[in-house]
């Protein structure tokens, strides 16, 4: 016997090259052990049992300001409202898909205006499904809606607070500082 039964397993892997033939006959042919010598060599000199790991960090711009909306409105009417209030036209788009790190797909519906400066975008909060439990800013769940502002008015959120707290279907407008928190990438898309 020529080997251990835990080799002779591993070289069983290499059945696509020698197809059909027996343990015995394995073990009585001189050649056929002569190849299976030359895999085992190529296997460990291109594919090395523990390979390095690299990890690619990607330092992303964070040039937007966000903002957390309270409110009982439906998306399309509270986009009908803010699109009365800020002579904007936001309009529906397909459903953001987000992975969750414990591997859940959600989808939330969201609105988007642009124009040759400014981007806004209203997202909703909770996802589409109900039955899910993710929400788009784990950090803040309090928070129905949340608003993307980016360009010229990144920087004049407070202004654009001001006139969304006039809009009835709204309850509560608040800043959302981008510093601590942890789930912005769900922005970056």
């Amino acid at each position: 016997k020529f080997v251990d039964d835990d080799l002779f397993y591993f070289l069983c892997d290499f059945r696509h090259v020698y197809k059909g033939l027996e343990y015995s006959k394995i073990c009585a042919n001189k050649e056929i052990w002569c190849n299976i010598v030359k895999l085992l060599e190529l296997r460990f000199t291109y594919w090395p049992a523990k390979m390095k790991k690299k990890r690619l960090e990607i330092e992303y711009s964070y040039d937007f300001d966000l903002i957390g909306v309270i409110s009982s409105a439906k998306g399309y009417k509270l986009a009908w409202d803010i699109n009365s209030q800020l002579s904007t036209r936001l309009v529906k788009q397909p459903d953001l898909i987000v992975q969750f790190k414990n591997n859940t797909e959600c989808s939330f519906s969201y609105f988007s205006f642009e124009n040759e400066v400014n981007k806004l975008k209203l997202f909703r909060n909770k996802p589409n499904d109900s039955e899910a439990r993710n929400f788009l800013l784990p950090e803040y769940p309090h928070f129905d809606y949340i608003i993307l502002i980016q360009g010229e008015d990144h920087g004049n959120s407070n202004r654009l607070q001001e006139l969304l707290r006039n809009i009835a279907s709204i309850e509560l407008v608040a800043f959302i500082p981008l510093g601590a928190l942890k789930s912005k990438d769900n922005f970056i898309f």
